[in-house]
């Protein structure tokens, strides 16, 4: 080999050498920065709410969805692309999407084990959320998240792959050097022998000398009082055995009683900033959009005091309520002595989204309500499921009191409605059976409460007369007590029934009613019979009732209505937007929802102010069957009918009218005309009511009067829409054809005709000419004839 070609190997020899000590070098400072990065497949969480899921690795992509916080997910790799975003797949529904980087947390390397048997791993950080499986002790898992959710839940993935919620009193952390079995088990008996401590959370609580309000009271706690637990089994499904700080034991009902959500001594807690000694803060961060609500909550001590760094870009009052004022951040902080902790709001501008009430107050605890909005695409959230949980605007409270805020929003904006939900109803229905009664007869009242009640008393009163009632029986029913007792009434009119209910740690003389729920009516009528006629008010009658039932068919929780979509429940009963109703209903409580509804709903008072205005006799079958037709078309249907209005009002005397005497129209609309018949021009159209004389009493063309208005002017009136004043009127002498004609051509829906409302009017009209509450419309047993109008197959 020549020199030069020696030197010329040489030189390249030293150049490979140089470039593989570069690329080792490069190697390990590309393995040095990586560590501790994240890695492909590896479990992430969001950090924040509204985070969009995109297509691509910008905010120019569309969104795939928009995720909550603590959505849980896996690092598809470990790139960024574009500088600032993840590519990752959620843990739920395998949707696959890129997220940005500040919102998307590497979840936690710790891992852990269930510290007993049977422990449930539920689908959101509550008891009332669904179970995703149930766990054997010693089941692994890790932690995707230390930081405790809701005051007492972890956030974990089992080796085997299912994510949820674990109780934090079920979980163990491993120890960093020593992750055996009999370790794990002394750190688990280690943190079960620590002092649980607590507080009483009302005022004037008896501490009883055993679980149960038959024990004698050992003393009275005021508000705020200390204690310690000496067990945290529950007796007797509600009672705490405790220990106050002047030595005394005893039992104190589980509501009155709150822990103190204490940090665990082995330092496995959160240590956030919104973590200081015992006391916690629901959130470390949220973000919010303008005019938006959200409720912060503190726990693990008996009062904080609230303030905001910024209150130009949010404000928070004395319960925890953060409202959003305009774009920018704002620090929220809740003191209690030394201790303090914080929250960052973020406040966006965002697109506007509707919602049909931005607050509700006074809102029942284990009662729901419906929400709506107009705004396309919209999902729901609330701010605490522990209080109140929503479902497509459905929102439903837990046993739990305190502000809720329930979110509707899309993926550029939000709209709240901030809910304040109360203690439970102390009587949820009351009704009585009879619904219409008889003179002398005896009536039976009826209450249905919660399982925490234990004693009811009635208060049955008709003016100056008033009977207290206490109830005599109970029965079980669901969730539910049964309450009844009785009382001969022997005065007619209306009596006003009001249900008090005593509570279990009340005392003997504290009973107390609810507004709407422990309010209902009887009415007892002077007839004796369901056929006799008179001119005075009626209550639908139980038999009435029950068709209605049967017909309307039983629905337990909201549904849309099949025809309308209108949300229904229970028998029909129609919920209205912002309305404070029952769901998940027994069929006892839907019956007690329709005798409420038929009753006050305006189905009752529409129909007795018809007949009484026009001074019409009538009987308890006319009257029921005109109630549940209104109940089911409406109740101001005949009011809207001048033609059904003629025929029940055109049963009057039959004897002559007298030329002058005096008379008003008894329709709406109704033509004056020049002579006796359509064809004659119109001289004016008069409203229900007009008044008028007889010019002479004669029928011209055999359905017309000649009459006067007090006006001057003179012409001529269908027979039928001419009523003479003074007269009494009685169903009894209805045209049972031109009524049959009228009330069985009320059988469309929706501009179609259905045979089953044809089959319901049937039924109707054999209840008001025979008192048959049968439902076998189907057959026309009572042969009416009759052919629609519209459509010609649709013909009995």
């Amino acid at each position: 080999m020549s020199l030069m070609k020696q030197k010329l190997f040489v030189r390249i020899v030293c150049i490979v050498l140089v470039l593989f000590l570069v690329g080792s070098i490069t190697a390990v400072a590309i393995t040095s920065m990586n560590a501790g990065a994240i890695s492909s497949g590896g479990y992430g969480y969001i950090s924040d709410s509204y985070v969009n899921l995109r297509n691509g690795a910008g905010t120019s992509y569309s969104v795939v969805t928009t995720m909550n916080k603590n959505t849980a997910f896996t690092f598809m790799d470990s790139k960024t692309y574009n500088s600032n975003w993840y590519k990752i797949k959620l843990l739920s529904n395998s949707k696959t999407g890129y997220v940005h980087k500040d919102y998307a947390k590497s979840a936690s390397s710790d891992t852990g084990y269930v510290n007993s048997t049977e422990v449930n791993l539920r689908s959101g950080a509550g008891t009332n959320y669904s179970i995703v499986t149930t766990m054997s002790k010693n089941t692994k898992f890790t932690y995707i998240t230390t930081d405790v959710i809701n005051s007492n839940w972890y956030y974990i993935i089992t080796n085997n792959g299912k994510v949820g919620y674990i109780y934090k009193t079920y979980a163990t952390k491993d120890s960093s050097g020593n992750q055996n079995n009999n370790n794990n088990n002394n750190s688990s008996n280690n943190n079960s022998s620590e002092t649980v401590t607590g507080y009483v959370n009302a005022s004037d609580v008896n501490l009883r000398g055993g679980a149960g309000t038959n024990y004698s009271v050992v003393t009275t706690m005021s508000k705020n009082t200390k204690f310690s637990f000496i067990s945290t089994k529950l007796y007797n499904s509600d009672w705490y055995n405790i220990k106050l700080s002047n030595g005394k034991s005893g039992y104190i009902f589980s509501t009155y009683a709150t822990k103190d959500d204490t940090t665990p001594s082995n330092g496995n807690g959160n240590n956030g900033s919104n973590t200081s000694g015992n006391l916690k803060l629901s959130s470390s961060s949220e973000t919010l959009y303008v005019n938006n609500q959200y409720v912060l909550y503190a726990t693990g001590v008996s009062s904080v005091s609230w303030s905001s760094s910024n209150s130009s870009v949010a404000t928070v009052n004395s319960n925890g309520v953060v409202t959003a004022k305009k774009s920018g951040t704002a620090n929220i902080t809740a003191k209690s002595g030394k201790n303090s902790v914080t929250c960052k709001i973020t406040v966006k501008n965002g697109t506007s989204v509707n919602i049909s009430n931005t607050s509700i107050s006074n809102f029942r605890r284990t009662k729901s309500l419906l929400l709506k909005s107009s705004t396309s695409g919209v999902k729901w959230k609330s701010s605490n499921e522990s209080i109140a949980k929503v479902n497509d605007g459905v929102v439903d409270s837990t046993s739990k009191s305190g502000y809720v805020t329930i979110t509707a929003y899309t993926s550029s904006g939000a709209a709240t409605c901030l809910i304040e939900v109360i203690p439970s109803d102390n009587v949820r229905f009351t009704y009585a059976s009879p619904n219409s009664a008889a003179l002398n007869s005896t009536v039976t009242f009826k209450a249905i409460t919660d399982t925490n009640r234990v004693d009811v008393r009635f208060v049955v009163s008709n003016g100056s007369t008033s009977y207290t009632v206490n109830a005599s029986s109970k029965t079980k029913d669901g969730n539910d007590y049964i309450w009844t007792g009785s009382k001969k009434l022997t005065k007619s009119g209306k009596w006003s029934v009001k249900a008090y209910a005593r509570y279990v740690e009340s005392s003997a003389s504290d009973y107390r009613t609810t507004a709407v729920g422990g309010e209902a009516e009887v009415y007892v009528s002077t007839a004796t019979d369901n056929s006799t006629t008179v001119c005075s008010e009626r209550r639908a009658s139980d038999n009435l009732i029950n068709l209605i039932a049967n017909y309307e068919g039983f629905l337990p929780e909201l549904t849309p209505d099949s025809i309308t979509s209108d949300p229904t429940l229970g028998y029909g009963k129609v919920i209205n937007t912002g309305e404070h109703f029952y769901n998940n209903l027994t069929k006892n409580e839907a019956y007690a929802y329709l005798v409420k509804t038929v009753n006050s709903g305006g189905y009752t008072t529409r129909t007795n102010k018809f007949l009484l205005d026009n001074n019409v006799k009538f009987n308890q079958q006319q009257f029921d069957a005109l109630v549940s037709f209104a109940y089911n078309v409406g109740a101001s249907a005949i009011y809207n009918d001048s033609d059904l209005q003629s025929v029940l009002l055109n049963t009057g005397s039959s004897s002559s009218i007298k030329s002058g005497a005096s008379g008003y129209v008894n329709a709406t609309d109704v033509n004056l005309r020049s002579g006796p018949g359509t064809g004659n021009s119109v001289i004016t159209s008069m409203d229900y009511n007009t008044k008028f004389t007889f010019v002479d009493g004669k029928l011209y063309n055999s359905n017309w009067y000649k009459i006067k208005l007090t006006n001057g002017k003179t012409g001529y009136i269908y027979a039928s829409y001419a009523s003479l004043s003074g007269t009494e009127r009685d169903l009894n002498k209805v045209n049972k054809q031109a009524f049959i004609n009228n009330f069985l051509a009320y059988h469309h829906a929706a501009g179609s005709c259905y045979w089953g409302l044809l089959y319901r009017r049937i039924d109707e009209a054999e209840i008001f000419f025979y008192g048959d509450y049968t439902r076998d419309g189907s057959y026309n047993k009572k042969n009416f004839s009759y052919t629609c109008s519209s459509n010609r197959n649709i013909s009995i």
